[in-house]
């Protein structure tokens, strides 16, 4: 019995050091496992690893939220590992975000062994054609004795390559036999699988290391930043017509290369509105430097890292401005339903906007007119896809234009006539005129997401990386905010999933300010551990359910009530005090700006209450006094009079 077990721990013994070292040449830092796959042979092998890299994790699906928010901010690769079918099958809405945000991920899972499968312990599910579309795949068959740990190695960093030039996430699909993730079986004391285990595993990780980093040698896994990869046809969109006549001179004679450099300096030297949508960082600074040479009219969304600049030419609100460029035939024909004051520098024909050319930079946007106004303007419209794919864009419904440079080549395409940088005014919309003065709302308490958004522009410190949730509240930001803060959002097609997990996987990287709605809270309630072992603090703004249904013309307001909004009367006090987190609700300026700013405080969850009756606090000093009066402590290690000191501490702090 014992000499199968050895042989049978052996050769999972060998497996597990391969991984680990694979994982180590591919200088990941971090990996996120599931319970199971510490609990096994691996996990065995990979505590007396010689780099600690792993953490344990055991709802695979925050575990996938939590590792994608970090890779979104790290741009360098995460590994998450998996032991089943079933546990990969809970990563999917995680990697179609990371899909479409193209985050570096790389997941590891394994099939089961086949005496498992024969005993009626096999999975049911078959995520393999599931992934298909997110992943690039790549199958590792650990028990054939010919694929070497240089074999390996080579078969990864093919597979990589591919993984960073359509930018998805890499799935290792391994075929281990015995199972890689199998249970150890239990051992009678005195008869251990392996003598010298520690010092065994360190030696033989390293070995195969060795070998596997010939391989990796000029080898950098890091996402790609520089357009060395050229994009595939599939991927590539190209001019394949005359925009008009000016685009048809351009593309006489010329290269590809060169028709698409000359058609942005032909825009540059034109009347040019640009609409920017979501860049990263670096990205946002070179269209930064190049909007600021060539003076350009701009609408900045709020995933687009160029907002808080002083030095450029805004629309503050861009569904106002199109509203009121639109013709009047649109409203007569019921297209639009609302009509908002124009100012003087607005007050022009949409059929005449003082622009030659629209030219789009980035994609994913949040305001929905921008999508709506780029399909109804198609002439003259440009979008520039740089190291991207036009699928990625939102709004490919318009002639683009591929780069296979980089956004880095804007701020040396110089305008040449400087005079062409005269520009419309900027408009004057909703979020700078027809309000009360910030003054006078600090005064008051906040009655709806607008003010909340309005004072944050002044509450906010400017450190933090900013995370907006969907639904309302990303769009009232997009509308209202106006900070330098770099923000991030999961704008592809998880909905409101993982919401709290993606944002604290950020905020492992760097402080974070997550704001996110009541309903999305609720639905991501397990991920609220994580806020206490990172540098988050959560915003809820708490409106007593999904209030955004309230904007959509619903037949009834009881079908609004019944079927849309599904109000929930709760408050998050009392899960924040399950899990021990830090705890305050707030009503107006002065709490919101003492919280956020107390530096003494690296993680919490402010609840800002905009009920109809403003009760969340008053129903929480109650509980505390309920508390006190009866005499029953809620932890027992404590007597009610600490605890409701506590608890008046965290709500008033």
């Amino acid at each position: 019995m014992i000499n199968s077990l050895r042989e049978y721990g052996y050769r999972a013994f060998n497996q597990s050091a391969e991984i680990i070292a694979l994982l180590t040449c591919m200088k990941i830092e971090t990996a996120y496992c599931d319970a199971m796959s510490m609990k096994s042979y691996f996990g065995m092998v990979a505590e007396q690893a010689p780099t600690p890299l792993f953490r344990i994790i055991y709802d695979e699906r925050l575990l996938g939220f939590l590792s994608y928010g970090r890779s979104r901010v790290s741009e360098e690769p995460i590994a998450v590992i998996v032991s089943t079918d079933e546990g990969l099958a809970n990563l999917a809405p995680a990697l179609m975000e990371a899909r479409g945000h193209k985050n570096p991920m790389v997941i590891i899972s394994a099939d089961m062994a086949n005496d498992m499968n024969e005993n009626g312990c096999g999975s049911s599910t078959h995520v393999d054609p599931i992934l298909a579309n997110f992943c690039e795949y790549v199958p590792l068959d650990l028990w054939n004795p010919r694929l070497t740990p240089s074999g390996i190695a080579f078969r990864v960093i093919k597979a990589y390559e591919r993984a960073e030039m359509l930018r998805k996430p890499l799935h290792i699909r391994l075929t281990p036999q015995p199972g890689l993730f199998c249970e150890i079986p239990e051992i009678k004391a005195g008869q251990p699988i392996f003598e010298n285990f520690d010092e065994r595993v360190v030696t033989s990780i390293m070995e195969i290391q060795e070998e596997m980093l010939n391989c990796f040698t000029g080898y950098h896994f890091s996402r790609i930043q520089s357009g060395t990869a050229e994009n595939s046809d599939a991927e590539n969109s190209v001019v394949s017509e005359a925009l008009n006549e000016n685009l048809n001179s351009l593309s006489r004679n010329m290269t590809a290369t060169d028709d698409r450099l000359g058609l942005l300096r032909h825009i540059t030297d034109s009347r040019t509105l640009v609409i920017a949508g979501s860049l990263n960082a670096e990205e946002a600074e070179n269209v930064r430097v190049y909007l600021e040479r060539t003076g350009f009219q701009v609408y900045a969304d709020i995933q687009s890292n160029l907002r808080g600049s002083t030095k450029l030419n805004y629309i503050a609100d861009f569904d106002a401005w199109y509203r009121n460029h639109q013709p009047s035939s649109f409203i007569n024909r019921g297209m639009m339903t609302e009509t908002l004051p124009m100012s003087d520098s607005a007050k022009v024909s949409y059929g005449n906007l003082p622009y030659d050319y629209i030219l789009v930079l980035g994609g994913r946007f949040i305001s929905k007119s921008v999508l709506e106004f780029l399909s109804v303007r198609k002439k003259n419209v440009v979008q520039v896809f740089m190291n991207d794919s036009p699928y990625n864009m939102n709004a490919g419904s318009v002639w683009g234009v591929s780069l296979n440079e980089s956004y880095d080549v804007l701020p040396y395409i110089q305008p040449a006539d400087v005079s062409l940088r005269k520009t419309a005014s900027v408009f004057e919309s909703r979020r700078n005129s027809g309000f009360e003065s910030i003054e006078d709302l600090k005064k008051r308490d906040m009655r709806n997401e607008a003010d909340f958004f309005r004072l944050l522009n002044d509450a906010l410190p400017q450190k933090p990386y900013l995370f907006l949730g969907n639904s309302t509240a990303v769009r009232m930001a997009d509308r209202y905010l106006n900070v330098p803060n770099t923000v991030f959002t999961s704008r592809t097609v998880s909905g409101i999933d993982g919401q709290i997990a993606t944002a604290a996987g950020i905020a492992f990287e760097h402080p974070t300010v997550a704001i996110i709605g009541d309903t999305t809270a609720l639905y991501d309630l397990s991920a609220l551990p994580f806020i206490c072992v990172c540098q988050l603090k959560v915003v809820v703004l708490n409106n007593n359910g999904g209030r955004i249904f309230e904007r959509f013309p619903v037949a009834s307001e009881k079908m609004l009530n019944t079927s849309f909004i599904n109000p929930h009367g709760m408050n998050f006090y009392h899960f924040c005090k399950s899990f021990r987190i830090r705890y305050a609700c707030v009503t107006n300026y002065d709490e919101l700006f003492e919280m956020l700013n107390d530096r003494s405080v690296k993680h919490c969850l402010i609840e800002v209450d905009l009920t109809r009756n403003q009760d969340v606090k008053k129903y929480v000093e109650a509980e505390i006094e309920k508390s006190v009066n009866t005499g029953s402590g809620k932890n027992g290690n404590s007597s009610p009079a600490e605890e409701a000191s506590d608890d008046a501490d965290n709500i008033r702090s």
